[in-house]
Formats: C-alpha cells, structure tokens, sequence
C-alpha cells in the first residue's frame, strides 16, 4: 500500500478548502484596493448641498440658459450657450463625476472663443457613465444632467433633466 501523500483522495479532501482560503483572500485584496465612492461618509452635509443645488439650476431656468454639447470627430468637445443673463466671454467650469469612481473625476475651466463657443480638448478619451456639470465661476446658475460618453448625438443640456 502507498503512503498517504500519494494517493488521490486526501490531497482532493485537502484541496477543497486551499481553494476556498485563496478565493477567500483573492476576494478581501481586490476589495480593499478597488474601494468605490458610492456612499459619502458626510452624507447629511451632502443632502443639504443639494437643496442650494436646486437653487442655482431653479436660476438657470428662469434665466433660460440652456446649452448645447458636441463631440467632434477630433474627439474637442464643442459647447454653445443660450439664454437670458449670460456675461459676453465668460469663463465656465465644466466638472465631470464618474458615476462610481471619483479617482476619475475631471474638473476643466472653459473659456469662449470669438464667436462665443467654448472647447474643450480632453487629456484623455472618455467613456462611460458620467454627471456633468456647468456653472459660471460666481456659481450663480447651473447645469447638469447624467450622460453616457461617447455621445451619439449632440447633447442638449437644460436646469433640470426631461
């Protein structure tokens, strides 16, 4: 008769748990480096934000401000306004959140060009579920809306998404 440690069956018995205890700490080591930013740790603060949020696109709205987005085949983002209350020339803050990784979220500063357009030439291409946002640098008015990058169709923001 051979001994233990050549036979079949105990290194099977034996391997079902092994298997078990590295899936378990594969599991705990792609947990803690891939943490998500879907629950804020000062969620209150955060639901107060949002009430002044409505306040800036409730302004956006009475003013009539609306905004249009496209992509060029370049891949320069291409943006125009319209709208009551808008100062000739002025700079913008375009700020795109990631919708579950905030390690990706972009914040860039838009300046008009002579016929009033703003453009944007992004460091990297993006793809994805995204919140934009657009807001003069005094935060009196603001857009935002959910998108899904690349765009299909030039995108049409308005104060509060239909």
């Amino acid at each position: 008769m051979q001994p233990w440690y050549r036979q079949f069956w105990p290194w099977f018995i034996i391997s079902l748990p092994l298997a078990s205890v590295i899936a378990g700490v594969s599991t705990f080591i792609i947990a803690h480096r891939q943490t998500l930013d879907l629950v804020a740790e000062d969620y209150y603060q955060k639901g107060k934000a949002i009430n002044q949020d409505l306040g800036k696109q409730e302004a956006a709205q009475a003013a009539g401000i609306r905004a249009s987005l496209h992509i060029q085949a370049d891949g320069d983002w291409l943006l125009t306004l319209s709208g009551r209350d808008l100062r000739p020339n002025e700079a913008l803050r375009l700020t795109l959140f990631h919708a579950t990784l905030a390690i990706r979220d972009r914040r860039f500063l838009l300046t008009a060009d002579a016929k009033g357009r703003y453009r944007l030439q992004p460091d990297v291409p993006l793809s994805g579920k995204w919140h934009l946002r657009l807001e003069p640098l005094d935060e009196r008015w603001r857009l935002q809306q959910s998108i899904r990058l690349p765009l299909s169709k030039p995108l049409r923001l308005q104060p509060f998404e239909e």
